[in-house]
Parts: C-alpha cells; sequence; structure tokens
C-alpha cells in the first residue's frame, strides 16, 4: 500500500499527500512521486508534534516533551 499521509488521485493522476489538524484534512500538495508526497507529509507532520509539544510544554513530564519534539515519522508506519 501507500504510505501514510499518501493517496493516489486518480483523476488527476497524481499522489495527494494530506494531514489532518485539529479535526481539519490539511491538503499538502499533488506529487508525481510517492516520495515527494510522503515528505510533504512528514514534514507537516513533524511540524505539528513539535508545535503541540511547545504548546502543552508545561503541562508534560520532560520525558513526553523530548519524545515529541525528536519523534520522527517513518515511510513504514
Amino acid at each position: 500500500g501507500l504510505p501514510i499521509g499518501v493517496c493516489y488521485d486518480r483523476l488527476k493522476k497524481k499522489y495527494k499527500a494530506n494531514l489532518k489538524v485539529d479535526s481539519r484534512n490539511m491538503h499538502l500538495g499533488n506529487f508525481e512521486e510517492i516520495s515527494d508526497a510522503f515528505m510533504a507529509y512528514k514534514i507537516a507532520k513533524e511540524s505539528n508534534i513539535r508545535n503541540v509539544a511547545e504548546r502543552y510544554r508545561a503541562l508534560l513530564p520532560n520525558r513526553v516533551y523530548n519524545s515529541l519534539i525528536s519523534y520522527e515519522v517513518t515511510i513504514n508506519d
């Protein structure tokens, strides 16, 4: 199957990258290559996770905060 955050648009014949943030779907772009669509998803997802970690830093134990800040999305997720 396709990597997380990536689907195929049959009409456009391109791969789409999407991310759900705060219950809203964000369209990240259309791409010729699966790897490019996944990279767009990876960058957006990791950025969102860091933003959430920063927003709740005062409430999170250091271990959880550090895990969120250093989290990396892999193509096999």
